[in-house]
């Protein structure tokens, strides 16, 4: 698997569906947002992509933790 940091929106579009967040897809593609990018997104950045509810930010929050410590095989 690549590193959770290297993929690109296409493939952030498909983890996105695979933790039920695909209705964020359109805006992670077209706002051409990468693996890396998605792990130092601020506030402003999740309303800017159209995530402005709480428990779907807290979803994709916890869902970056685990995807990164999971590349780092803790």
């Amino acid at each position: 698997m690549k590193d959770f940091s290297t993929w690109n929106s296409e493939e952030l579009s498909y983890w996105l569906n695979s933790i039920n967040l695909s209705r964020y897809s359109n805006n992670i593609i077209g706002n051409n947002v990468t693996g890396y990018d998605l792990c130092y997104l601020t506030n402003d950045d999740f309303k800017i992509l159209g995530i402005s509810n709480i428990h779907d930010k807290n979803i994709l929050v916890k869902n970056i933790r685990l995807q990164t410590l999971e590349q780092c095989n803790i």
